[in-house]
Parts: C-alpha cells; sequence; structure tokens
C-alpha cells in the first residue's frame, strides 16, 4: 500500500487573551501560549497520532495572521488470530492489516463497524464471527467477509478517508 501523506493549510490569530485557529471539518483549537501550540492542538484534533509535523508558513500581509501546514501520515487498522483489533503506524509481524485511514478518523470508523466486547473482552474491539470461529481457516473466512462488509453494506469503502483493504493490498 503506497504512503500517502494528508496536509491542512490552517491560519492562527491572536485574540485578546491568546491565539485561535479557523475552522476545519467543524474542528478549532486554541492556545495562551503562542500560535504554533494552537496549530498543534487543531492538529491534534483533526489527525490524532497521525499528525507528523506542524510546519510554519510565512505570515499574512500585516502581520496578524500565522500560518501553518499540518502533515498527516496514514494509520492502519489490523487483527490478530483472536480477532481483536488495533491501530498503530505500522503493523506487527502475525497481524492481519485490514483498514488504513488517518488516526482519529479511522478509529471512528472501524468502531462503528467493529464489535465491542463483552465480559472478558470488554473494552476491546473485535471483528465480529473471528473470536467464535472454530478452525484458523473459519477465522480467516470472517476476517474476510467482515473486511468485504465494511466496503460497501454499511459505509462506503473511502468512508471518512479510512479505506478497507484486503487480499495482497493487506498482506
Amino acid at each position: 500500500m503506497p504512503h500517502v501523506e494528508v496536509t491542512a493549510d490552517i491560519h492562527v490569530k491572536p485574540t485578546h487573551n491568546g491565539y485561535i485557529t479557523n475552522r476545519i471539518k467543524g474542528k478549532q483549537a486554541s492556545c495562551t501560549i503562542g500560535p504554533e501550540a494552537a496549530a498543534q492542538r487543531l492538529g491534534e484534533k483533526l489527525f490524532g497520532k497521525s499528525l507528523r509535523l506542524v510546519e510554519s508558513l510565512p505570515m499574512s500581509e500585516g502581520g496578524l495572521i500565522k500560518n501553518y501546514r499540518l502533515h498527516a501520515e496514514p494509520f492502519y487498522a489490523y487483527c490478530w488470530a483472536t480477532g481483536l483489533i488495533e491501530f498503530g503506524k505500522t503493523v506487527p509481524k502475525g497481524a492481519i492489516r485490514f483498514a488504513m485511514g488517518l488516526d482519529v478518523q479511522l478509529q471512528e470508523q472501524v468502531a462503528v463497524l467493529g464489535r465491542h466486547g463483552q465480559g472478558a473482552s470488554k473494552g476491546k474491539l473485535l471483528v465480529p464471527g473471528v473470536p467464535e470461529a472454530a478452525s484458523p481457516n473459519d477465522k480467516v473466512d470472517a476476517v474476510v467477509a467482515w473486511v468485504e462488509w465494511c466496503k460497501k453494506g454499511n459505509g462506503a469503502a473511502h468512508r471518512g478517508g479510512t479505506v478497507f483493504i484486503r487480499g495482497k493490498q493487506a498482506a
């Protein structure tokens, strides 16, 4: 899967008691420390752990509005043979990657489509059908069926920037 970086240009302006960013995707941030801290906070709200860099750009005319470019890199959703779903910048050996996107959107999308654990699995996110599967082949079949369902049925393949993948792409 190719590495894709996402960028967002933002503006930070001073207020009477700090700094505030413009609104992007309904999110905004403010900070009393400085303009870069406000930009960092907005980047964390938008991209979570996918945020890689807050780049300073030239100030606007008049020098009051500071410009920044936020750089984010993809995060991966993967599961283990037990059906446990986890997220990270890399996929550990032995795990099956099934989706990629920006941290916040990826986790939100997978949480909507995954199964929330009960009992001993409470607080964990699981691939439906995998914990109950009788054999390793049945577990793989359950993952494939769920990813296919995620790609169509209840959600588009690219909903919220999240891309569900399987087969050679997922390996």
